[in-house]
């Protein structure tokens, strides 16, 4: 089996904000628009923050978009091909240049569709960025592509480093396994706060977090 948590992350340090575990169904309903619903659940306490939020293809969607936008907050996320709201020209096809763009701008929203190789298209909406600047040191990327690849991680870091020293141990209750997870995501957390006041601590250290762990647990 395998159990699915949605994670709101901090895009520098990967500390969890909020997390939410999938459930499947809400309120005995099918969850229709679940990727919308996700992040607007988990950045509900930012209402009005001016953050920036970003996410991939599976959450994208102009609707989410503008309704951040409602609660001034800002979105970066890529977004699937089959979505009707991208314009035909931003498809990938045979006769586009490599490392070519195509950019599509409203008031307040901009979707950039760039070709990393020939027929294939990366597609990426933006609510952040409204110019069609261009890095011409990297492949010619758009800088909304630039910054999405420097602030997707967050996640995914955070999934990286609870895997190393983990409290889990094999079992087949799953509560028991979650309980776990949770207090691996909690003591990576705790990590961080305390390196926001500590930023010193055993930084000569190859295994800053391996050691603060050690100390963690005789307290």
């Amino acid at each position: 089996y395998g159990m699915k948590i949605w994670i709101l992350c901090d895009a520098e340090t990967s500390y969890c904000i909020k997390l939410q575990p999938y459930i499947g169904r809400v309120n005995g309903v099918h969850d229709v628009g679940q990727g919308t619903r996700v992040v607007l659940e988990l950045t509900d306490h930012l209402n009005g923050s001016g953050r920036h939020i970003t996410a991939d293809n599976f959450f994208t969607n102009i609707h989410l978009a503008r309704a951040l936008l409602g609660r001034k907050m800002t979105y970066t996320g890529t977004i699937k091909k089959n979505k009707g709201e991208i314009p035909k020209k931003l498809l990938p096809a045979l006769h586009r240049p490599v490392y070519s763009s195509i950019f599509g701008f409203q008031n307040d929203s901009t979707i950039v569709s760039y070709v990393p190789k020939k027929n294939k298209a990366v597609i990426l909406l933006s609510t952040f960025h409204h110019s069609n600047d261009i890095v011409m040191d990297h492949n010619e990327k758009p800088r909304i592509i630039l910054d999405y690849n420097k602030y997707k991680g967050g996640v995914d870091t955070l999934d990286q480093v609870v895997r190393c020293y983990s409290s889990r141990r094999k079992s087949n209750r799953w509560p028991f396994t979650m309980f776990c997870n949770i207090l691996d995501i909690a003591a990576y957390n705790a990590l961080i706060l305390f390196l926001s006041i500590h930023p010193n601590y055993k930084n000569r250290a190859s295994h800053r977090r391996r050691e603060f762990l050690k100390e963690f647990t005789k307290t």
